[in-house]
């Protein structure tokens, strides 16, 4: 876990500050839901003593981060409100929250979609999602009680790829 000293924490807009330099992924100047979630998420993770009070402390206090290097994948066609409810568990949410992480810059076609999604695979089983095959850049789950594809890549040969949720016929 790599960590930010936070030189002067003597007010919240200093803190303020920090916070958004250090969540603020698309670096918008806001916190979005997932951004906030972020922050909250590693809070909740165990982070005591992280922020200041307004006092002077005898030493300086650290606000861990969540990792900064990491930039949310383009994805078309979702709720930002259900992505950030962890309790809305439809296939394609599961499918969302768990690859909008991902770095899509492997994706040049739909032999590297879908070995991005093959790599991907433990990680959305482990999120609830069963996926039973996967096929360049689509994955045959069952959605809405019955087996199907669902193409999960948009533009896997434009170069400029993004997820997405769209059940083939």
């Amino acid at each position: 876990m790599s960590t930010t000293p936070i030189q002067s924490a003597g007010s919240l807009q200093d803190l303020a500050r920090v916070i958004l330099q250090n969540f603020d992924a698309n670096r918008d100047g806001q916190l979005g839901v997932d951004e906030f979630a972020s922050l909250l998420s590693r809070l909740a993770a165990g982070t005591t003593g992280a922020l200041a009070s307004s006092a002077p402390a005898a030493t300086t206090p650290v606000l861990p981060l969540a990792a900064p290097e990491r930039i949310r994948a383009p994805i078309s066609g979702y709720s930002e409100a259900k992505l950030a409810n962890p309790d809305h568990r439809t296939p394609k949410y599961l499918f969302g929250r768990t690859a909008m992480w991902s770095d899509l810059s492997t994706i040049r076609d739909k032999a590297s979609a879908e070995q991005f999604l093959r790599d991907l695979l433990p990680d959305l089983r482990a999120a609830g999602l069963d996926v039973k095959d996967v096929k360049g850049d689509k994955i045959l789950v069952t959605y809405q009680g019955r087996d199907g594809w669902v193409d999960v890549i948009r533009g896997a040969n434009s170069g400029n790829p993004a997820l997405q949720w769209l059940p083939v016929s």
